[in-house]
């Protein structure tokens, strides 16, 4: 899984990352508004903007690591994933990782 992680860029970590964060259940979707909210809500030292959010949400569908399940909202393809995702790199693992690249 290292391997894997290791493939995204700086966004597309993040964004997972607070996908994560932000799904409540297997069975949760989010949007972009929604993550631009926990954000702002939870102080997140991350600055992307609502359209960089949307964006990178269709690009990791396009990879299969998310999965459109309506119009604008999303969850991860294998639950699993969003599981190691939160435990193994949350959103303060993530966000010094990225700083210091």
């Amino acid at each position: 899984m290292i391997y894997f992680w290791d493939g995204f860029g700086d966004d597309e970590k993040l964004v997972m990352s607070l996908v994560a964060e932000v799904l409540l259940s297997p069975n949760d979707a989010v949007n972009a508004s929604r993550i631009a909210q926990a954000i702002q809500k939870e102080h997140y030292p991350v600055k992307l903007s609502t359209d960089t959010i949307r964006l990178t949400l269709e690009e990791l569908t396009r990879v299969d690591v998310l999965k459109k399940v309506g119009d604008e909202t999303f969850c991860f393809r294998i639950d699993l994933l969003r599981l190691w995702i939160k435990k193994s790199h949350s959103i303060w693992r993530v966000v010094r990782e990225v700083r210091t690249l």
